[in-house]
């Protein structure tokens, strides 16, 4: 204004910001602003975003700034012919609240009966895991009325916003939104808490809602008919407060759509009328048939459970004294719900795949225990699928799973929200237990429940596989009787040139009963192995080819776990089916691990020279070579002057600088655990035409690798035997 500002003014004004990012404007008063207090008057004028009118007016040197819901207003100035003062000065500028400002905000205390608005930024952050408290402290505040933003907008099943309250019968309450459309609700309350989630990935415009102290007023009472619901969420239902005098309004509530057989009604405690005059009837017909009505005033408001789905509910008051009225809750209880929760699951005795669901919308404080069994002998597990409908009330109510698996362990699996994924359970029975609280109901719960029998493995003739990730083959576990399975499997890769097959540690058959026949072609010759018992003779298998055929037999007596197989056509498969080479020229040859090597090797190959005029070999190792202390081993094996072998084995760093070989071959093994693994090993190779003597076998050597006589000569021992064991099975194939 002009400062001093003049007498007998009444000037309008309109201002309004075009730009589509604009949504609300902050007005900040400068403070000097002081008008004569009563006469001369500042009044907004504006439509907020929920179509309401809204003023707010300001005097004396009641100047408060504030946040106007809109992005354009009407600004009344009006001063009569007596006084004056300096006048006003504000600034109005688009409204943007930070992410910092919004997680660090914590909610607010409202001392007066107006609108405020709380609102998250537009867009919202990423990872927000905000809490707040709002509340009215007014004495003639009893509710709030929710109003939403139409643009209010949350990515779907990912981010929440979660009203939490508890009502004036002293349950707690909570309303959870996600996605879009929100519309509005009264909360039975004069505080709640705000919590909203986001996660790391879309962003979207966020909310914004209107908080208002709500009463029915005596024209909007007087004129309301009832209504028709068709859910079973709870309900309030009142009167104006006070309510008026000369009313007799009848209205009609009803839950038919919502497969509901009766109502709990609960009062508030401030429930009161005049004591004879006004009184409110309800009037209904019972599960009988027979009518029924009930009558209550003064103080005497008991609660009660009205045996229908509908009731007609009368207010009839006299032209006298007034009092504060009536408010009640309506608790639906559904069909549905009382034969879910009397439900104890079931039994199937056939292979067929089940629906196991909930009531959709399901009801409020449930505890819901069930036990489902396949009982057919040739279920193995049960696959769980969840329909993709599935929605619970986020970290209030809950599924859960228990079940004791094929190991004996006991396992639970509980689900919230929609944070569901598919599994399956090692077993052919479990329990289910579904709770929810006092609060927000959702659709609930839906999944298909399906045995998986040995028949799954029966139909399965193997598979083709691209690419040389690892790749997992097994049987059921425990695997069924009478089986005779036959598979192929194929590995199409061009950096595929042979398999590393090793077997997880669980695996086991029936001995000498149920066998397991794994069988490739190496050289146009059918090569095949047979497993059968526990773990010890199942050593890894390294397979010269690209594809194998697997025979499954069991018998009709006892099974077991079974087996379960990691093939491995990756990086270490050209290595792990390497089994040596024969020089025929003088040039030195790199021989080496790949770098890193790979876990669970168990390799052997020979190597040799062609040409009569090599004496001996020296092998040169990297300074880059090391292994696994201990349990990562490398072993040199040659034959000395009368054919008997000689080893030298090496882990950690222990390994020669140089190790001169007399004659013209050796045998290289090299074996590592499942832990740790290394670089690995490298050395270069170069044949020489001198001789070597005993005394020429380590050139230049680092510290030797040190074992306990005990460990180190079982270790020894063990080497030795395998490779004795190699060298006879190849003269007895080279025989053949």
């Amino acid at each position: 204004s002009s400062h001093q500002y003049c007498d007998n003014m009444d000037v309008p004004q309109h201002y309004s910001w075009t730009d589509s990012s604009v949504y609300s404007l902050q007005i900040t008063f400068d403070t000097l602003s002081e008008t004569e207090n009563g006469p001369d008057t500042l009044t907004f004028d504006y439509t907020d975003f929920t179509g309401v009118a809204r003023t707010k007016q300001f005097k004396g040197t009641e100047f408060t700034d504030f946040v106007l819901d809109a992005t354009e207003f009407n600004l009344t100035f009006h001063t009569d012919g007596s006084v004056t003062y300096w006048g006003y000065r504000f600034s109005a500028s688009p409204y943007v609240q930070s992410c910092d400002d919004f997680t660090s905000d914590t909610g607010a205390t409202f001392a007066d009966t107006g609108v405020h608005t709380i609102e998250s930024p537009h867009q919202y952050c990423e990872n927000a895991d905000v809490s707040q408290h709002y509340s009215w402290t007014d004495s003639t505040v009893y509710s709030i009325q929710i109003t939403f933003d139409e643009e209010s907008n949350l990515e779907v099943n990912s981010d929440f916003l979660t009203i939490s309250y508890t009502d004036f019968t002293g349950t707690a309450r909570s309303k959870q939104f996600t996605g879009g459309s929100w519309g509005e609700f009264v909360l039975d309350a004069t505080e709640f808490d705000v919590q909203f989630t986001s996660n790391g990935s879309v962003e979207y415009w966020g909310y914004r809602f209107t908080a208002a102290p709500y009463a029915p007023s005596c024209t909007d009472f007087s004129s309301s008919t009832g209504s028709n619901f068709s859910d079973s969420d709870v309900r309030s239902i009142e009167s104006s407060h006070p309510y008026c005098d000369s009313m007799d309004v009848t209205q009609h509530y009803s839950w038919v759509d919502a497969q509901v057989n009766s109502l709990q009604i609960t009062f508030d405690s401030l429930s009161q009328t005049e004591n004879g005059p006004d009184y409110l009837t309800f009037t209904y017909t019972d599960s009988t048939g027979t009518s029924q009505s009930q009558q209550f005033k003064g103080t005497e408001f008991t609660d009660f459970t009205l045996d229908a789905p509908e009731f007609d509910l009368n207010y009839h008051t006299d032209g006298s004294v007034t009092y504060w009225g009536y408010r009640f809750l309506v608790t639906p209880h559904s069909v549905a719900c009382d034969n879910f929760a009397g439900s104890t699951g079931e039994t199937f005795t056939d292979i067929t795949v089940q629906t196991i669901e909930s009531p959709h919308d399901y009801c409020n404080n449930l505890n819901v225990s069930q036990h489902y069994a396949f009982t057919n002998s040739e279920v193995i597990n049960i696959s769980i699928t969840f329909d993709d409908s599935t929605y619970m009330e986020y970290n209030r109510d809950f599924l859960t799973f228990n079940y004791v698996d094929s190991t004996g362990s006991s396992v639970q699996k509980s689900f919230t929200g929609t944070s569901l994924e598919d599994f399956v359970i090692d077993a052919t029975e479990f329990g289910l237990v579904f709770t929810s609280d006092g609060s927000g109901t959702y659709a609930g719960y839906k999944f298909e429940a399906d045995p998986r029998p040995c028949a799954n493995m029966i139909d399965d003739d193997g598979s083709v596989f691209y690419g040389t990730d690892l790749q997992t083959i097994e049987s059921n576990h425990p695997y069924c009787n009478n089986l005779n399975i036959s598979q192929h499997y194929s590995f199409e890769s061009p950096d595929t040139s042979g398999l590393y097959l090793t077997f997880d540690s669980d695996s086991a058959l029936e001995a000498n009963s149920d066998t397991l026949t794994i069988s490739f072609v190496v050289r146009s010759q059918t090569v095949s192995v047979t497993y059968t018992g526990s773990l010890l003779p199942w050593l890894p298998l390294p397979i010269p080819a690209t594809e194998f055929d697997l025979e499954f037999i069991t018998n009709g007596t006892t099974t077991a776990y079974g087996y379960k197989i990691t093939v491995d056509p990756g990086a270490c498969s050209a290595y792990k089916n390497d089994p040596g080479a024969t020089f025929s020229s003088m040039d030195p040859q790199v021989i080496e691990s790949p770098h890193n090597y790979c876990d669970n090797l168990l390799i052997s190959q020979d190597y040799s020279w062609s040409s009569p005029l090599v004496n001996s070999v020296d092998l040169v190792f990297d300074q880059s070579t090391i292994t696994e202390y201990f349990w990562d081993v490398l072993t040199i094996t040659y034959p000395n002057s009368i054919g008997l072998p000689v080893s030298f084995s090496y882990s950690g760093t222990d390994f020669p600088e140089q190790l001169t070989i007399p004659g013209d071959n050796f045998n290289l093994r090299f074996r590592s655990d499942p832990t740790q693994n290394y670089y690995g090993y490298k050395f270069t190779a170069t044949p020489s035409m001198g001789s070597a003597t005993t005394t020429d076998l380590v050139v230049k050597k680092s510290a030797k690798t040190k074992l306990s006589p005990q460990t180190g000569g079982m270790k020894m021992l063990a080497i030795y035997k395998k490779w004795k064991q190699t060298i006879f099975s190849k003269k007895k194939n080279k025989s053949k």
